[in-house]
């Protein structure tokens, strides 16, 4: 990992773990607190940025989706008030980073769909202020965002991304406790990089070849 890094002029990284011990020196790893675990003891969390301070705390993700986060605005609410007290009481310096939404209005086209990131962030929004008074304490908000439309593939159609982080920013913009708040595009990439797609023993598989130059296209 470090040497990777190194040689890519990196300085963070995200990996979805949030053991310190291992971060290679040298760079900084955003610490993840993954959804459906136990609340991490406050000892802990002191023992954490006491080797890692001023760290960037990614808590949850993707909760509007039940094959991955699936939180209500309330289960994450309450998620995000403890992470907010017992890591903020630990060092000031940290930063909270989420809820990771997948996509702000497009779902998905051929699939059994989930909850807008857009409706969830409503619900969310009313759930924290009903609770705790406030707007969510979150330094930056962050979103995951994919093409995920079977319909037309292979899936790399950049507007898709961009119209998601455009929608996301005058979302946050149209708050006033929330204007200019940093936005993080957590993960974005190509989910089915070939112009066809077959099933076979609920597997998916394809006979056209992988759609290289549309892929790197769209990722640059």
């Amino acid at each position: 990992m470090a040497e990777t890094m190194k040689r890519l002029g990196l300085l963070w990284y995200l990996d979805y773990e949030r053991d310190v011990e291992s971060t290679p020196p040298g760079v900084q790893r955003v610490l993840a607190v993954a959804p459906g675990i136990p609340l991490i003891p406050e000892d802990t969390i002191r023992s954490m940025v006491a080797k890692a301070p001023g760290s960037y705390w990614m808590i949850g993700g993707e909760p509007n989706v039940k094959e991955t986060g699936n939180q209500t605005p309330e289960e994450y609410s309450r998620m995000l008030n403890y992470y907010d007290g017992a890591v903020k009481k630990a060092d000031p310096s940290a930063r909270l980073v989420g809820p990771g939404v997948l996509n702000f209005d497009y779902t998905c086209g051929g699939c059994t769909g989930y909850q807008s990131g857009h409706s969830w962030l409503d619900g969310f929004r009313a759930a924290y202020k009903n609770l705790y008074g406030t707007e969510p304490p979150l330094d930056v908000w962050s979103i995951d965002s994919y093409d995920l439309d079977w319909y037309s593939l292979p899936m790399v159609n950049p507007q898709i991304i961009i119209d998601q982080l455009g929608g996301f920013r005058r979302y946050l913009d149209s708050i006033p406790e929330l204007r200019g708040k940093p936005i993080w595009l957590a993960e974005f990439g190509v989910q089915w990089g070939y112009g066809s797609i077959d099933f076979k023993d609920d597997k998916a598989y394809s006979t056209d070849t992988l759609h290289v130059a549309e892929i790197k296209q769209y990722l640059v």
